[in-house]
């Protein structure tokens, strides 16, 4: 059966003039023309029509009555002259007469006969379309039922799972009103519409064996050949399965959002699932007398010197454990999340500053005594929590707002670790937010008049051969600064990064990036993208729509992603990650060994190729240990199937080190800089 077209709302009618032709019946199933080559007339009788050729009758009638007037003018002429005695006479007249007695009998039995033979065939042809009719009807899932011109119901035909009880509410000569007082309405409505000449779609929930059962429903006008409507025609189709099959996709998307938005190692929301709850308590207004609220957001220091001394399951074993006393600190207004690796945040709505130290306090205490005991008291030792704090109201979007708690907590850290720094006591802090503001214009003007500068650095297969053009290209985005020069991205970055900005600076690198493709058919490019741009749903889907709008892209991008950035929210990166794989990029894991990874985080991000951090490269000559360490990273990334790139290549000892170990990429100084984009693609073209 045919897909359903998308179903109206329960109880909706949707009416169009000329949505379907109406049924009439000038041809049968099997094409036949039921009008045939006559006009045939319609006499109305007690009993119904009586359907005669009056065209051919009165053609015979006309001819007949031609040969009387002929016979009786020329053959009394006739007679006379061929009977002079008037005894004869008198006998031909009697001959005359029966002769055309005889010959009217003929023309009546000729003219019966062929109306017979019509009709005989007109009921055959009536017949198969009948069958063929029922037939059908019979082998479609649909029912259909037909109505007279008063709106009874004449006939109900066809075959309609789980319908029965349905089937037998509908009472032949009845109007649907009158059997189903709580669809007859709608029915009735739709009827109407249909025996004024409009088709209508409607549908209908049915509860039998309390189960909901779908309807979609038509409804058309019956016509005849003049055009009067007699009746109309409607169906019925069962849809639950679709329906059901809708329902349990959108509970598999709804499924897949939550566990999107949920850390999988503590159960917390994760930075992405606290947007909405961190969003719907600052629009919340505060009950009198009491503060909006507080953002704290909390990290334990030394967490990296924690995994090297404990090993990972003992860090996380922490992680849980700071979860879990959150979770038992907060009220149940409270909303607790973990947007990195070792932060946290605690959206507390209605207390002040002084609350929020005291919640820090609480956590920093429970953490302790949670631990006291366990193989990670040493560790809780190690690692203390920090704290930066700020109120509810003090940005506009969530992302600024968490710019503003990193301020807090970098002055924390700054001012001896273990505290807790409440934004708008930091005299220090605003100094440097407003040179971070300063930045963000200069960024937000860039953004909006094309302002900034994209360079390309080279990245060549390894083993390299002279004169060999590089194999890909990594884009880096510069910021004039007005006099011939660029801005360090250090400079400008951070504040971006601290105020939720990543994610705009992203879409404009991807898509100039994506222009430079459509331009350079040959050029393959890795580009990076930040940790929120990785979080950013709607950065997706526009890559996306560009990815679909140009397919032939997709196989010449490689994304690059910190392990930072995918562990912190491992369920969102993958997410990403497959999204854009089935599209056809590649993704590739940079900075790779500087950070809290392991390689069970290696084979579960599924990166097409790995960039080892440049720190493990600088010093590789001289350095045995690191040569030892490069080449087990190697063989790991080789094992699961992934390409490995070296950044900071700047000496040929260092290459041939790298080239001797199995290292398939490489980039660096040894070859060039980062150039602007016609000079790195000129360089393509020389080596070419």
């Amino acid at each position: 059966m045919a897909a359903a077209s998308p179903m109206p709302e329960s109880g909706e009618l949707t009416t169009t003039e000329e949505l379907a032709e109406p049924v009439t019946f000038a041809t049968d199933l099997l094409g036949n023309d039921l009008t045939d080559r006559h006009v045939w007339a319609a006499v109305e009788t007690g009993s119904g029509a009586a359907f005669v050729p009056w065209r051919e009758a009165a053609g015979v009638a006309g001819v007949f009555l031609l040969l009387s007037v002929l016979w009786i003018v020329g053959s009394d002429q006739l007679v006379v002259q061929l009977f002079p005695d008037p005894a004869h006479q008198h006998a031909a007249q009697t001959l005359k007469g029966l002769a055309f007695v005889g010959l009217t009998a003929c023309l009546i039995f000729l003219l019966v006969y062929r109306l017979v033979r019509r009709l005989e065939q007109r009921r055959q042809a009536l017949s198969l379309t009948v069958g063929a009719l029922t037939g059908t009807l019979q082998a479609i899932d649909d029912l259909v039922f037909s109505v007279d011109a008063s709106g009874c119901l004449t006939g109900l035909q066809g075959r309609l799972p789980r319908r029965l009880e349905l089937i037998g509410r509908l009472a032949i000569g009845k109007r649907p009103g009158e059997v189903m007082p709580e669809h007859g309405p709608l029915l009735s409505r739709a009827i109407d519409d249909a025996l004024e000449g409009r088709t209508t779609r409607f549908s209908m929930v049915w509860t039998t064996s309390n189960r909901p059962v779908y309807l979609q429903c038509t409804t058309v006008p019956l016509r005849l050949p003049d055009g009067r409507t007699v009746g109309a025609l409607g169906t019925c189709r069962d849809v639950t399965r679709q329906h059901e099959a809708e329902e349990e996709r959108m509970a598999r998307e709804l499924a897949l959002l939550r566990a999107s938005s949920i850390d999988p190692l503590t159960r917390l929301p994760n930075r992405r699932g606290l947007i909405a709850p961190l969003r719907a308590a600052r629009h919340e207004p505060p009950r009198a007398g009491r503060p909006v609220g507080v953002l704290l957001l909390m990290d334990l220091d030394h967490f990296k010197l924690v995994n090297t001394a404990h090993g990972h399951a003992g860090g996380d074993r922490l992680l849980c454990q700071l979860a879990d006393v959150l979770r038992d600190a907060r009220d149940p207004s409270d909303t607790i999340a973990r947007v990195g690796s070792d932060e946290f945040v605690a959206v507390l709505p209605g207390r002040d500053a002084e609350a929020g130290r005291a919640f820090f306090a609480r956590v920093s205490e429970a953490l302790l005594a949670a631990a006291a005991g366990t193989d990670t008291s040493t560790a809780v030792r190690d690692a203390q929590l920090s704290g930066g704090m700020v109120p509810l109201d003090a940005a506009g979007e969530p992302e600024q707002l968490l710019g503003l708690a990193e301020v807090a907590l970098f002055t924390a850290k700054e001012r001896g670790r273990g505290r807790c720094e409440y934004y708008p006591s930091l005299s220090e802090s605003k100094s440097e937010l407003g040179q971070a503001g300063r930045w963000l214009r200069t960024v937000e003007e860039a953004l909006g008049n094309d302002g900034f500068a994209l360079h390309l650095q080279p990245i060549f297969r390894l083993p390299h051969s002279e004169g060999v053009a590089p194999a890909y290209f990594e884009v880096l985005l510069r910021l004039p600064d007005g006099e011939g020069g660029f801005v360090s991205p250090g400079e400008f970055l951070p504040p971006a990064q601290r105020f939720g900005w990543m994610g705009r600076i992203d879409r404009w690198v991807i898509e100039h990036s994506l222009a430079l493709l459509r331009r350079e058919p040959d050029l393959e490019l890795f580009v990076n993208l930040s940790a929120q741009g990785l979080t950013d749903d709607s950065l997706l889907e526009w890559l996306m729509a560009e990815l679909e709008a140009t397919p032939e892209l997709a196989g010449r991008l490689t994304l690059e992603i910190t392990e930072s950035t995918a562990v912190s929210d491992l369920t969102g990166a993958l997410a990403w990650m497959q999204a854009l794989q089935e599209r056809g990029c590649q993704f590739a894991l940079d900075d790779f060994g500087a950070g809290f990874s392991t390689f069970d985080y290696l084979r579960r991000i599924p990166a097409d190729r790995v960039k080892l951090d440049g720190s493990f490269i600088r010093n590789l000559e001289s350095d045995p240990t690191l040569q030892s360490v490069v080449g087990a990273m190697v063989q790991v990334c080789h094992s699961l199937g992934k390409e490995v790139v070296a950044e900071m290549v700047e000496t040929s000892a260092a290459l041939a080190i790298l080239e001797s170990l199995g290292v398939q990429l490489g980039q660096g100084w040894l070859w060039s800089p980062a150039l602007p984009v016609d000079e790195a693609l000129a360089l393509a073209d020389v080596r070419r």
